[in-house]
């Protein structure tokens, strides 16, 4: 946890209204967030897969690590398709408390 490009960001400010969130999230996670935006081939700013994985609360290259092979697209449409842990683990949860009283 101790990623200096994240503490550049981190002190610029540049999480704004939604460093309380982030902020909950890295303690959640135990970890900072990793950059959440990198530059294309272009010198643009787009959406880094690394940051997608973690809003996931994925492990930390549980699909972008570069020996899994995946392309920057491939990366993106795995975590877009994929669920949030803690959002199922409710979910569940939910329905078993649901059909523990109808029974």
């Amino acid at each position: 946890m101790d990623d200096v490009e994240t503490r550049v960001i981190r002190m610029a400010g540049e999480w704004g209204r939604y460093t309380p969130a982030i902020e909950r999230h890295e303690t959640a996670l135990c970890r900072f967030a990793p950059a959440p935006t990198e530059l294309s081939r272009f010198g643009n700013q787009r959406l880094a897969p690394a940051f997608a994985e973690w809003m996931m609360m994925w492990p930390a290259g549980w699909v972008t690590d570069p020996v899994i092979g995946l392309s920057r697209n491939e990366q993106l449409r795995i975590i877009g398709n994929g669920v949030v842990s803690a959002q199922a683990v409710h979910g569940f949860r939910q329905l078993l408390n649901r059909a523990m009283t109808t029974a």
